[in-house]
């Protein structure tokens, strides 16, 4: 646990956020401005390739703030779940399903 806790106190820390949509994308961006490394995980692939290319599918979330992280390798973006194993702290920000239809 102390090594962790240095980690994050010197900003270390490898950050993971599962599920980069209108919540895990903003909360991404925002560790990376606070100083981190961070790498998103999505399952859709056309999610990952479009913030590879520096492009936002979320209104709230301008291309040049993404494009400038993932330039300077601050934001890494995948698929692959495996990455998992190699980070210190992760976000899950996915959808909750509320009823038996998964509204």
């Amino acid at each position: 646990m102390e090594k962790l806790l240095e980690k994050i106190k010197t900003k270390k820390a490898k950050i993971g956020i599962i599920g980069l949509g209108y919540v895990g994308l903003p909360l991404a961006l925002e560790f990376v401005r606070s100083g981190y490394c961070v790498t998103g995980i999505d399952k859709n692939k056309d999610h990952v390739a479009s913030l590879n290319r520096g492009k936002s599918y979320i209104g709230d979330v301008k291309d040049e703030d993404i494009a400038q992280f993932v330039e300077k390798g601050l934001f890494l973006v995948t698929d692959d779940a495996a990455v998992i194993s190699t980070l210190d702290a992760i976000s899950i920000c996915v959808p909750t399903p509320l009823t038996k239809t998964k509204d």
